[in-house]
């Protein structure tokens, strides 16, 4: 009887703290959504949003595989293996899907690369695409003015990054490329190198 007694209460225990651990699970899953899911779906985010066309998705996968090999951010040395600057970043990438901002075997600047966009009516239109992460395209540049004073550059351009879709950018601002958001600093243009319709200019 007494074996029987001990029996009963460890089986009890048990069915309490495997009760107790589904309820707190679940708990926790409510109040903290975000926590639980937050890096699948970071790991996730390059596969969510298709380019729409070619060019497009050879720029993005090269973006992504630069990013993955970790350069180092030089702009003296921002031509050679190994290292990056912003500029030569999304002019790699866009290279590679055949498009090369007018200049076929150097970089050039963020700011020159905005002004071939222009010329070339890549521009989208800042009145409807500034600030909204959803107007924006897999492989769109956004470029930024620098933060203070003027560089005498179009449109006092000084930085670029390549937008990679669901909110996210890919540029070279620091030890190498990460990730940011589109809108962290004040833009001063957006552009679509693979081309843009009429209505969006």
């Amino acid at each position: 009887m007494k074996r029987f007694l001990i029996r009963a209460v460890i089986i009890i225990g048990i069915m309490a703290t495997a009760i107790w651990f589904s309820l707190f699970k679940n708990n926790f899953n409510k109040e903290n959504p975000k926590k639980i899911t937050k890096t699948a779906e970071y790991k996730t985010k390059e596969k969510i949003e298709k380019p729409k066309n070619e060019q497009t998705k050879k720029a993005i996968a090269e973006a992504l595989e630069i990013y993955k090999e970790k350069p180092v951010y030089s702009q003296s040395k921002r031509m050679l293996d190994g290292y990056v600057d912003c500029s030569s970043y999304v002019w790699r990438c866009w290279s590679k899907a055949g498009i090369s901002f007018g200049q076929e075997d150097y970089a050039p600047t963020a700011a020159e690369i905005a002004r071939w966009c222009r010329e070339n009516n890549r521009l989208l239109s800042m009145k409807t695409v500034n600030g909204h992460s959803e107007k924006l395209e897999p492989g769109d540049l956004i470029f930024y003015t620098k933060r203070k004073g003027n560089n005498g550059r179009f449109k006092n351009i000084a930085h670029v990054g390549i937008y990679i879709g669901n909110g996210k950018m890919l540029h070279a601002d620091g030890a190498s490329p990460s990730y940011q958001d589109p809108w962290y600093r004040k833009t001063a243009a957006v552009a679509r190198p693979a081309g843009i319709a009429e209505r969006e200019r």
